[in-house]
């Protein structure tokens, strides 16, 4: 596929092309069963869904092809593919053109078959399908191979801390770039509701608010501990106090005091909780319990309580002024 010149464009697609149809049903068959699975009836559908199904059916030929959906690990073809790419990719004279893109076309072509036919069952009998809509798509996938623009693929969706699991939750897929979305118009979105709608009266987003904020995880965490919301609205400090929250410092450093050391650690153990905290605790958490840097390091590191000294020598002199 390393080409300069662009590939001559593919042959129109014909009855000789698709030797997985089944042949055309008998003259006895009703109208509507007599049009739906025809080669023409095929070639149409694919010409109407060329802007997502090639793609598609390239995005598995290379995941076969490399053994792995991972597109960073497919040398050159890990870019997104323009026209020309694809037209190499799916023509066919491509060398897994019957194998695998001809085979993806007429899979999803039944599937569509197969779909529409169930809905228009149901509302012959008045049941109305409801059909599921992830919020995100897979990190590696043919959205992020295609359409890189729209996705923040240094980050991915989650949820934050709960009852539920205090660590939060990480589900692997990446957040996007609504800016970017918005300049097109909600293009992406836009194909995909229309494509879901041929099937379903209404769709279950999991989860809408996903349209409105989205708990972010940066890529190298595991859990979604350390996760925040995007878009996040900052709160005031007059917010905070107007709720009665005044300890800003207690809300945003660690509070890790020698007292839940020695809890935590036992009697047995009580000299690791104070080379723990001499070592590791932020002083000013240890300043709130013994009053300043030179308590801290008479208590825990035998020396002397110099600034402590001074303090009291201060408040002497003032008092005697």
């Amino acid at each position: 596929f390393s080409s300069s010149s662009p590939p001559p464009p593919p042959p129109p697609l014909s009855c000789s092309s698709f030797p997985l149809l089944s042949p055309p049903p008998s003259s006895s068959s009703s109208p509507s069963s007599s049009t739906s699975t025809t080669p023409a009836a095929f070639a149409q559908w694919v010409a109407s869904n060329r802007d997502w199904l090639r793609p598609y059916a390239a995005f598995l030929a290379l995941k076969h092809l490399f053994g792995t959906a991972d597109y960073r690990r497919w040398g050159s073809l890990a870019s997104p593919p323009d026209e020309a790419t694809l037209d190499r990719l799916t023509s066919p004279t491509s060398p897994f053109y019957k194998d695998h893109i001809l085979f993806t076309y007429w899979l999803q072509f039944h599937l569509h078959l197969q779909l529409s036919a169930a809905a228009s069952a149901a509302a012959a009998m008045g049941v109305a399908l409801k059909g599921d809509l992830p919020i995100g798509v897979a990190k590696w996938s043919v959205d992020t191979w295609s359409k890189p623009q729209y996705f923040r693929m240094h980050v991915s969706t989650g949820a934050p801390p709960d009852h539920f699991d205090p660590k939060g939750q990480n589900w692997g897929f990446p957040t996007y770039r609504w800016d970017t979305m918005a300049a097109d118009g909600f293009s992406w979105w836009r194909r995909r509701l229309q494509v879901m709608s041929q099937y379903f009266a209404a769709l279950r987003v999991d989860h809408i608010l996903g349209f409105f904020r989205i708990w972010e995880v940066p890529n190298h965490c595991v859990t979604g501990i350390l996760g925040r919301f995007r878009p996040s609205h900052p709160i005031t400090r007059r917010e905070l106090a107007s709720r009665g929250i005044y300890d800003i410092r207690r809300l945003t450093e660690p509070y890790i005091t020698l007292p839940l050391l020695r809890k935590e650690l036992g009697t047995a153990h009580r000299h690791l909780a104070e080379e723990v905290a001499t070592k590791y605790l932020i002083p000013n958490v240890l300043f709130d319990q013994y009053g300043g840097v030179g308590a801290v390091a008479s208590r825990f590191m035998g020396g002397s309580d110099n600034s402590n000294n001074n303090n009291n020598s201060n408040n002497n002199n003032n008092s005697n002024s």
